[in-house]
């Protein structure tokens, strides 16, 4: 029986001695800035902005300019918002899991382990309001065409190269989901999507994070 309790124990204290090497890797890794210093290389610039919900960040791009054209991929309107917020991340949270009341373990369980498959959330927007939980960011052109790139990649298309839209999935009436690639998991999650979209992109962002704030740190 002593020996069963030391096993236990040990375990016990290896488990917490994991996750909080887990924690500390994170939280100083999300400090360290990538792309601090952003250089322009043309004149022609784009506005784009980051936005969280207090979990979830977001890219919030024109829906019209003249770089792309996101109602080709969308089969949207431009006339209900101008503006798309396009976040990335476990389909079975996004759809199943409107409030974190309605989480379930199985849910939950797919998505740290990697197991589940990914979806794209679209919001079209009528206006954007700069605030604590949503940034603005100057782009230029050449850099923007890399997020688009980016954010484009992660898209399933149908035959006719059009996002698929996963039907009677929106939580209302502006907004979609779409199919998608990729796998998230407890090391890869949304917020981590949004971090290497803004380093692809050759945006100011975090070496790594999970998180909405280790992405707005950089930006606040």
């Amino acid at each position: 029986m002593k020996k069963l309790f030391s096993g236990m124990r040990i375990a016990l204290l290896s488990l917490i001695a994991i996750l909080l090497s887990y924690v500390g890797v994170f939280w100083i890794t999300s400090l360290i800035g990538i792309n601090e210093s952003t250089v322009f290389e043309s004149d022609d610039t784009v506005s784009i902005y980051l936005s969280t919900n207090g979990v979830h960040t977001d890219f919030i791009v024109p829906m019209v300019n003249k770089h792309t054209d996101w109602q080709d991929l969308l089969g949207l309107d431009s006339n209900k918002g101008g503006w798309v917020a396009i976040g990335w991340g476990d389909r079975g949270f996004y759809l199943n899991t409107p409030e974190w009341k309605d989480l379930k373990f199985k849910t939950a369980f797919e998505a740290i382990s990697g197991l589940g498959s990914t979806a794209l959330h679209i919001t079209q927007m009528k206006t954007v309001t700069v605030d604590r939980d949503c940034v603005h960011v100057r782009m230029n052109s050449v850099d923007y065409q890399l997020l688009v790139d980016y954010i484009h990649k992660y898209f399933i298309l149908d035959s006719n190269d059009k996002g698929i839209l996963i039907k009677s999935s929106g939580y209302g009436l502006n907004d979609y989901f779409y199919e998608a690639k990729g796998s998230y998991s407890a090391f890869y999650t949304c917020n981590t999507w949004i971090n290497q979209g803004l380093k692809f992109a050759n945006q100011k962002a975090a070496f790594w994070t999970l998180t909405d704030t280790g992405i707005l740190r950089h930006y606040r």
